[in-house]
């Protein structure tokens, strides 16, 4: 036999449920602790629709130094910008941005693709050390490329050293070239 909640246990629950949802919001609103980027294989990534009316998204990741997979929810403009980044660079790295917390409860503010840009002509002394070189065997073109990361608020960050290696080796493979070392 189960009996109907009270005022009372109806009263804390949803007190319960609201000082859980301001601590969380407290904590990542007002966080501007610069995030740590965490190296991650882009597993895969999709949208679900449930009912005809519901959509989420998910990705599924796997940390570069090796462990099981991990899925969790992300933001739709997040997929896209997987989506974009597999098309244009083969996209299967990443960065999971973690922040400490304006509480001290650490959150996942993002997780970003690796992208590539041109290098600027002269590079200066910070994008020579990001600079990755690569040749085109078919017509002997060499082209001068920098991986970053894209962030909302801090701009473009470099990658973490453990991700240039796999990242530049699938970019080469699209486009058949060869990395130079």
């Amino acid at each position: 036999l189960t009996t109907p909640l009270g005022a009372a246990e109806v009263g804390l629950m949803l007190g319960l449920f609201v000082g859980l949802f301001s601590m969380c919001l407290l904590n990542s609103l007002l966080d501007r602790s610069i995030p740590m980027l965490q190296s991650m294989e882009i597993v895969q990534y999709w949208e679900q629709t449930h009912n005809g009316l519901i959509r989420t998204y998910e990705v599924e990741l796997r940390p570069i130094r090796g462990g099981a997979t991990t899925k969790s929810g992300i933001s739709v403009t997040s997929l896209h910008e997987l989506g974009d980044a597999a098309a244009n660079y083969g996209g299967r790295y990443g960065v999971q941005l973690q922040k400490h917390g304006w509480l001290g409860l650490t959150w996942v503010a993002g997780i970003r693709p690796v992208e590539w840009r041109e290098a600027h002509v002269p590079a200066d002394l910070v994008e020579k050390s990001r600079l990755v070189t690569f040749k085109n065997p078919k017509d002997g073109l060499v082209y001068d490329l920098v991986p970053y990361i894209q962030t909302t608020e801090e701009g473009e960050m470099p990658l973490p050293p453990d991700l240039v290696g796999p990242a530049s080796q699938v970019l080469a493979q699209l486009f058949q070239w060869v990395v130079v070392p």
